[in-house]
């Protein structure tokens, strides 16, 4: 009898709703922050309007979710690293 490999299950509505309802501003977001950066954008505001975590358990639900095929799958998101982001952007807000 064969083996199964094992299975991963993870959602993908809300990845499919924000893929298609963002397109235009992802390739903005793209142009101004570069690639990595607007997907650990679009990756944490989806997390965020969905599932309402706390920052620390971001990692959790993004590991789940069929975004982090597509969107920030070589990035490691921790409470340190979405914390550090965020002040990036407020310091580019001030310049």
């Amino acid at each position: 009898m064969p083996t199964i490999s094992k299975v991963d299950i993870k959602t993908f509505g809300i990845y499919a709703m924000f893929e298609a309802l963002l397109a235009q501003e992802n390739s903005l977001l793209q142009a101004v922050f570069g690639k990595d950066n607007a997907d650990k954008l679009l990756t944490f505001a989806m997390m965020r309007w969905a599932y309402r975590p706390p920052i620390k358990r971001l990692a959790y639900y993004h590991s789940h979710d069929f975004c982090s095929e597509f969107w920030s799958q070589n990035a490691q998101l921790s409470d340190k690293i979405i914390t550090s982001f965020y002040c990036w952007l407020k310091y580019l807000s001030k310049i």
